[in-house]
This record gives structure tokens, sequence and C-alpha cells, in this order.
């Protein structure tokens, strides 16, 4: 498999990350997420823009974090990626089976292509991030991926709507654990 090329759309580019969006990569983590020290942002880009080439040589899935650009301005304001992510398909009433219903710590995983989206607060609520992910969604499915998943917490409605705008099954995880699956989105390739 090859890299995933810079996407466009309407209003973005989608495109790898460099090591000259270090700046704009701190303050969008710093809103999203909280503190990151400089360090560990410099360690992490480092590693993704890496991580492109690499992943490509090996023939594997593209995974990893793209820049998500608005094409008026050139202003870097988000990010979405792949990653590889471990569903715990059990904690849904959808696939649950017996023994994930008397113990949902131990629900059956399988390795999936997981979809991610960032968008800085100051450009939320725009459209950006659902953009973004049809964009990359659109492109993998074109590369003949049989699905996306992208998961969340309860409470982040944001995130949930996105999945709703791809159009994704969403089903809620009927416990609480594992914190980062309690809302699973689930896009088949059809």
């Amino acid at each position: 498999m090859t890299a995933l090329p810079s996407l466009e759309t309407e209003r973005l580019i989608v495109r790898p990350f460099t090591m000259d969006d270090l700046d704009a990569k701190q303050r969008l983590n710093q809103a999203v997420w909280g503190e990151v020290t400089e360090e560990a942002q410099r360690a992490y880009l480092t590693w993704a823009v890496a991580n492109y080439q690499q992943l490509a040589m090996l023939f594997q899935p593209p995974y990893g974090d793209r820049a998500i650009e608005l094409k008026v301005t050139g202003e870097m304001i988000g990010s979405v990626g792949i990653v590889p992510a471990w569903i715990p398909w059990g904690v849904l009433a959808s696939t649950q089976d017996t023994e994930s219903a008397a113990d949902p710590a131990n629900a059956r995983c399988s390795p999936e292509m997981g979809l991610f989206y960032a968008v800085h607060p100051d450009h939320q609520r725009k459209g950006y991030a659902a953009e973004a992910a049809r964009a990359v969604v659109d492109a993998m499915f074109k590369r003949n991926l049989k699905r996306f998943i992208a998961t969340t917490d309860f409470d982040n409605e944001a995130s949930i709507a996105v999945m709703r705008k791809l159009g994704m099954t969403i089903e809620r995880n009927q416990f609480s654990q594992p914190h980062w699956c309690q809302i699973v989105g689930v896009l088949e390739n059809k």
C-alpha cells in the first residue's frame, strides 16, 4: 500500500504533517487536549513524519495523523487521521455474546481501522472535521478498505455529530468502560 497523498476538498487540504507544523500542532493540542510540552510535540511530529514513508515502504496501511489546512489562508486548523483501533465488540448490544455480557472487561477484541479528527476550537462548528474525515474515508474506500470505526465518550456530542454526518451506524457501549469506547461509530464500504 502506498502513502496517502494530500487530499483536497472544497475548503480544505488534508496533507501530511511536516516539522514546519510544530507551532500550529502545539496550539491545536493545547486547545483540544491540554498541556503538551514542546519537546513531546517535537518528538511526536518527528515520528509522524518518518511514519508516512516507513509504512509505505512496508506496504502497510497509511496510519497516522494528517494536517487539516484551510485552502484560502493556508492555516493549519486541525488534524485527521487513521489509527489502528482495538475494539472490544462484546460491549455493544449488537455484537454481545454471553461471555462478554457476564464480564465486559473480557469482551473479545479485534483490530480495526480507526478514524480520528480534531479541530481547533476557533474553527469548530463549521463542518471542517466532517469534511476532512470524509476525504480520508473516500480515499481509503477507493483502496477497498472494508470499514472505518470511530470511538468517543458518551458526552462528546461534537464527535458523535461528525460520525452522523459521515453516515456511521452509532452504538452505545452499555457499560462505561473502556472509557475511550463508550460510543462506537461504524461505516461500512458498500
